[in-house]
């Protein structure tokens, strides 16, 4: 980890302007982890623009640096490396043909956390943690932080928004620290950001307290249309009117008691029907989600189903969660 640090954090200090962008539909991790390298650059002299064309979650506009997200790809000044955060494949960006292009000649580099990545970048940062968010963190804070922010740290408050937004990313991704990703190092890298400023109440207060009357509808909604399987599954249909920005419905019920898988069926307007999956178990929701070509983590993944209708889809899904689980049992 010490020699990847020194490698990436060289290559950062090496760039003459940086593009940086993450998965489309950005949860917290992708936006903290892509603003808090957007700080480091500025701590670093380092030209560099965050473009994520996507609407931000709700209240990531609180995050520092988040009124400077570009909508649109610029067109205007001198990059020379791309870097793709917490985006397993490259076709998980939105506009990726219009990301392609640009980073047509340029180093693409390719900065995860998730076990399925494919390694699409000229360089690839990809190893199994809980978090992007805690990935820069060890990379470009702890394992050369010394030396890479060693002529920086009288900027106070660049370092704190930083640390701000890659702890809110820590914090969303694993599940405010209950998931099986978190390690002691997790706590210890959080202990490290608490230190360097993050505004634990600000994250604390937007993210965590601060649920809307929509985020309550769609509790009621899922509530009174779940359906709970003999077979230790548990899944809920929800349909395009229905608002999920805050809130996965998946995440509502899974933990129900009993329960080995949960699963929501959502559709959307454009992106067909997105199917999100989470394990109690030592059931492996991204490598059954393989064959449906998602994919994700091994307690935590998702699906998109194209061209079919949402019975179709659910009735596909289950059908092979059914044959996969009396497999096991």
């Amino acid at each position: 980890m010490i020699s990847q640090a020194k490698f990436f954090s060289d290559l950062l200090s090496s760039a003459k302007g940086i593009l940086l962008t993450a998965h489309r539909d950005p949860d917290l991790d992708a936006v903290g982890s892509t603003l808090g390298v957007w700080h480091l650059c500025r701590l670093l002299g380092i030209p560099a623009t965050v473009w994520l064309s996507d609407p931000l979650p709700k209240d990531c506009d609180v995050l520092p640096g988040a009124d400077r997200i570009m909508r649109t790809l610029p067109t205007e000044g001198t990059y020379d490396q791309v870097w793709v955060l917490d985006a397993s494949n490259i076709d998980r960006v939105r506009d990726v043909a219009l990301l392609k292009a640009f980073a047509a000649g340029r180093t693409l580099v390719n900065v995860d956390h998730h076990p399925d990545n494919s390694q699409f970048g000229d360089h690839n940062l990809t190893p199994i943690i809980s978090s992007t968010s805690e990935l820069v963190f060890w990379t470009f804070l702890h394992a050369s932080g010394g030396a890479l922010l060693a002529d920086v740290a009288t900027d106070k408050q660049t370092l704190s928004n930083m640390a701000t937004c890659l702890y809110a990313g820590v914090c969303f991704d694993t599940g405010r620290f209950l998931h099986d990703s978190v390690t002691a190092n997790t706590f210890r890298a959080v202990a490290d950001l608490v230190t360097y400023g993050a505004d634990l109440a600000l994250i604390r207060h937007h993210f965590f307290e601060n649920k809307s009357p929509a985020n309550y509808a769609l509790m009621r909604y899922v509530l009174n249309h779940m359906v709970v399987s003999p077979l230790g599954y548990i899944y809920v249909e929800i349909p395009v009117s229905m608002d999920e920005a805050e809130m996965k419905s998946v995440d509502i019920i899974r933990d129900m008691e009993g329960t080995s898988v949960a699963l929501s069926f959502r559709e959307t307007v454009s992106d067909g029907i997105k199917v999100s999956l989470r394990s109690k178990s030592d059931f492996n929701v991204s490598l059954f989600a393989a064959q449906f070509g998602g994919g994700g983590h091994v307690k935590a993944s998702g699906i998109t189903l194209r061209d079919v209708s949402l019975s179709e889809a659910k009735t596909r899904v289950l059908a092979a969660l059914e044959t996969a689980l009396s497999r096991e049992s």
